[in-house]
């Protein structure tokens, strides 16, 4: 994953896509949300930089039981801990939010998911995409990404967009996902 690091240079400028917030008229217009630089510790993925085939590079380890072009990256224990509820079943569905920079999360409307010790990990199979036991999570400006151990396939799809899961946002997601699955 030569492409994914935390904090930036400046070498790395000209290769960031510039972020946009979703305009009243439905369009979009620049935001500037750099995270500061250099923080006291950085929370979830806080300054954290990929590109799409680093992710998929990623998704593919996971998918393939914590192994990547015969190597071991993560051990049987990590890939237990990433794929099995740690909440002691405790459900998740719509999350309420506060912040105009997002939209209520709720994934899988109508279905309750667990998290994983670093995923979203949905109960059911959703019709006409992912299955049950799948796994998934996003950043903040719209870059999910869903890894379906059942079925042998994992989605990425990026964009540097806000607010985080607003709806017009969400139907391009699951527009995308359902495409994939009907090439199966």
């Amino acid at each position: 994953m030569k492409d994914t690091k935390f904090e930036t240079g400046a070498a790395d400028a000209r290769r960031l896509a510039a972020p946009a917030i979703r305009t009243a008229e439905g369009g979009f217009a620049p935001i500037e949300v750099s995270p500061p630089a250099n923080p006291e510790f950085y929370s979830m993925g806080h300054a954290l930089y990929s590109t799409a085939p680093d992710y998929t590079t990623f998704c593919r380890m996971v998918l393939n039981g914590g192994t990547l072009g015969g190597r071991t990256i993560l051990g049987d224990r990590a890939i237990r801990l990433m794929t099995t509820d740690q909440m002691q079943g405790l459900k998740f569905g719509r999350m309420a939010s506060s912040s105009p920079l997002t939209a209520d999360v709720d994934m899988f409307p109508g279905a309750s998911a667990v998290h994983t010790f670093g995923y979203l990990m949905n109960d059911e199979q959703v019709p006409g995409r992912r299955s049950a036991g799948s796994l998934g999570w996003a950043g903040v400006m719209n870059s999910h990404y869903w890894i379906d151990p059942s079925r042998g396939i994992t989605g990425v799809f990026m964009t540097q967009s806000l607010p985080f899961v607003e709806p017009p946002l969400m139907q391009f997601y699951k527009d995308f996902e359902e495409a994939v699955y009907a090439t199966l």
